[in-house]
């Protein structure tokens, strides 16, 4: 086949080099818009007709547009949608099956690894105490007893067990998943928008758990723009799965099943959030004492 056509659906960043190889084994490459990256619009019908010619599609996540049937059918010589990243949820891969064509992504060391990383340095920093820390330095300050994070690994001098982190979250993920799928027995697609629904709801939620060390409705209230950030994203989150924008719908019913179990979870991490400080991080010195005292006094 002469100059096969690659439509390159969302161009990774910093593509070059691997469309210039692409190029260079007579590949003729046809790159999508960036703004096809966002939520908002749909762009099915642009890339239709872009995917006439093309004998594959490769990309990153796409969010505006799905890989859908109809975008597969523009070309009956159509052999493969590689995905960059990882996950194929926004490729019709049954439809893709049906037609005889490879669909690929890449869970690469780069790519989960990577955010792998990055979750356990944001940990370690909250735990270490990173920012305020390296606040009170910027300051003119130096040492505080209020800032000293805690120890996490295993000490074998003195029997030290270590702190086990993130298995909240993990449980709470994992527990909905098992009985949706085991006692409700719902849909894989519908339980994939429900698990996507929670950890969208939970994690904003999550926000206001971490953001201080006391109660979330307690002083010092999280700025305007943040709880619009937050509420604006869950709603149309929310609207997205009952509604299935993008994704298979779940309606009202389950909607709210998953926001009452995020919050039942938001209490309860509320509440273990407060036992750490006082038991974990405070220690015999209670050295976080002030801070909590100060976090529970009227202002």
């Amino acid at each position: 086949m002469a100059n096969p056509k690659i439509f390159v659906f969302a161009p990774a960043d910093q593509p070059e080099e691997s469309h210039a190889r692409l190029e260079k084994f007579g590949c003729e490459l046809t790159v999508g818009e960036a703004g096809w990256h966002s939520p908002q619009g749909d762009n099915e019908d642009d890339m239709v007709a872009i995917a006439k010619d093309a004998v594959a599609l490769m990309g990153t996540s796409i969010r505006s547009s799905p890989i859908t049937r109809r975008i597969m059918e523009a070309n009956p010589e159509l052999r493969i949608v590689a995905k960059c990243t990882v996950g194929t949820d926004d490729i019709d891969v049954d439809a893709a099956t049906e037609m005889g064509i490879l669909v690929t992504h890449a869970p690469t060391e780069s790519n989960c690894y990577g955010v792998a990383e990055g979750t356990v340095a944001m940990i370690l920093a909250r735990m270490k105490m990173t920012t305020q820390r390296d606040a009170k330095v910027k300051a003119g300050g130096w040492r505080d007893p209020a800032l000293m994070g805690r120890y996490l690994g295993r000490r074998e001098t003195d029997g030290y067990p270590g702190l086990t982190l993130g298995i909240i979250g993990v449980i709470e993920s994992f527990g909905l998943f098992w009985f949706a799928d085991t006692v409700l027995h719902i849909p894989r697609p519908t339980l994939q928008t429900i698990i996507f629904l929670k950890l969208l709801v939970a994690g904003h939620l999550t926000i206001y758990v971490t953001r201080n060390i006391g109660w979330f409705w307690q002083r010092p209230w999280p700025n305007w723009r943040l709880i619009a950030a937050a509420e604006t994203t869950q709603i149309i989150g929310t609207l997205a799965a009952v509604y299935g924008w993008i994704v298979e719908p779940i309606g009202w019913g389950y909607a709210l099943l998953v926001w009452g179990y995020a919050l039942v979870w938001f209490v309860i991490e509320n509440a273990g959030k407060i036992w750490v400080y006082r038991t974990l991080l405070g220690g015999p010195s209670q050295r976080f004492t002030p801070r909590l005292d100060a976090a529970k006094a009227p202002h």
